[in-house]
């Protein structure tokens, strides 16, 4: 009886030493980005310290995408927002700052932006006044950088937990070394270097791996008339057959350009989620369509 009586008084002494310590259990940050990829950058150097909520939804586009007054609430609400600088990002961040207290971190911090392109008349692409590039993440070597900024930002908010941020980031940027090689050897023995796509969001990947996109769209609108005639006239001198479009715009001025050389339409998604898998398809995809 006595040995039973002073066994559950070690065990009650026991839960009560414990309680303390999980009422100090880290409880995620809450953390907001504007699209998928970023959604996947955060988680794999956040892990389970951090929940992450992405503006733009599957299958939306951040050229058409506005926040609704709830998404903007909760937002507001969040320890930290990673912008990546696509345009729907600045109607609300001004309005944001002015009601919260949220930390505004620019994943574009130490990246070299180059300027959107568009097709003219003449059949070439232009950098034009419309705007630095924000596909930054078409570029793995860059996602490095980001990587690291997200990193900082995450360690700043939360120092108890840097080792944990730390040994993650170290993984995801070996990781991503591992995909730069793999996409520099798919890449290297292409014939042709030209990519015709729909919406010029691949030019940070064409820039890094020797190649060029050649943009369908005009000043963001579909190509009709003379600059519609001019694309085709340049993918039938190039003998291109493929023409890329990302699912989330519409495919009809892609096929009807299709149609005119006898190509396909082949779609590739710059903003799935699980990025390195993703990337990695994308390159199987071009380098299929350009042997």
């Amino acid at each position: 009886m006595k040995l039973c009586l002073k066994y559950h008084m070690v065990l009650i002494a026991a839960l009560v030493w414990l309680l303390p310590l999980n009422s100090f259990a880290t409880t995620p940050k809450n953390i907001h980005v504007s699209i998928l990829p970023q959604k996947y950058f955060v988680e794999r150097i956040g892990g389970k310290l951090v929940n992450v909520d992405v503006l733009v939804k599957p299958g939306k586009s951040p050229a058409t995408y506005s926040p609704s007054p709830d998404q903007i609430k909760k937002l507001a609400a969040s320890d930290i927002y990673f912008r990546i600088g696509v345009p729907f990002e600045n109607s609300f961040l001004e309005k944001i700052l002015s009601i919260s207290s949220m930390i505004i971190v620019d994943t574009r911090k130490n990246i070299v932006l180059r300027r959107m392109e568009t097709h003219h008349h003449d059949g070439k692409n232009k950098n034009t006044g419309i705007g630095n590039d924000p596909h930054i993440w078409m570029n793995p070597v860059l996602v490095k950088i980001q990587a690291h900024t997200i990193f900082t930002a995450l360690s700043n908010l939360d120092p108890d937990n840097n080792d944990i941020y730390k040994k993650n980031y170290i993984l995801f940027t070996n990781e991503l070394d591992e995909l730069d090689n793999r996409l520099k050897t798919a890449f290297k023995h292409l014939k042709t270097k030209n990519l015709f796509v729909f919406h010029p969001s691949f030019g940070y990947l064409t820039d890094a791996y020797n190649l060029k996109q050649i943009a369908v769209e005009s000043m963001g609108k579909a190509p009709k008339g003379k600059t519609l005639s001019s694309i085709i006239k340049q993918a039938k001198k190039q003998k291109a057959k493929v023409i890329f479009a990302q699912p989330q715009f519409d495919r009809n001025a892609a096929q009807k350009i299709a149609s005119a050389i006898n190509g396909v339409v082949m779609f590739i998604d710059p903003l799935a989620y699980d990025y390195i898998a993703n990337m990695e398809n994308i390159a199987q995809t071009i380098t299929r369509a350009l042997k």
